[in-house]
């Protein structure tokens, strides 16, 4: 072998190494990476797993609500004390001040209380609260 040809060689090799080290450099930077993001997922799927608990009790609760409300608002309107829920009556402590006149016109059905606002013209319908689904999160 000629100088130049070893020399081209050796050159090539220590192009090789100086390659293996980078990708070896790049390598340690990955895996510190993705273990940093295998904590985030972990830390993620708990916070997660808390809201999910934390939504499951608060649709109990509102369940409970409308419950209390369909026992309890028969016997409101039956006494005529306050006016049906959803018809813009002022809501606070104190009795109110009856006006002379007839009393106003209610502006329609009471309201029934949902657990989310109507969904949009043409959108498909959703669960109601009292109907709930599946414990957990959604499958993927």
């Amino acid at each position: 072998d000629s100088k130049d040809e070893k020399l081209r060689k050796l050159q090539a090799h220590t192009q090789m190494v100086r390659m293996l080290i980078d990708d070896s450099e790049n390598l340690f930077i990955l895996k510190g990476k993705h273990a940093q993001l295998q904590h985030d997922k972990a830390a993620l799927e708990k916070k997660n797993e808390e809201l999910w608990r934390n939504n499951e009790s608060l649709q109990r609760e509102v369940e409970g609500f409308v419950k209390m409300r369909e026992e309890v608002l028969p016997l409101v309107n039956a006494m005529g004390i306050m006016k049906p829920v959803g018809t813009g009556a002022p809501r606070g402590p104190g009795p109110q001040q009856m006006q002379p006149g007839p009393p106003p016109m209610q502006a329609g059905p009471p309201q029934q209380m949902m657990a989310r606002p109507p969904p949009p013209q043409g959108a498909p319908t959703q669960r109601r609260p009292s109907q709930p689904g599946p414990p957990g999160p959604p499958r993927r």
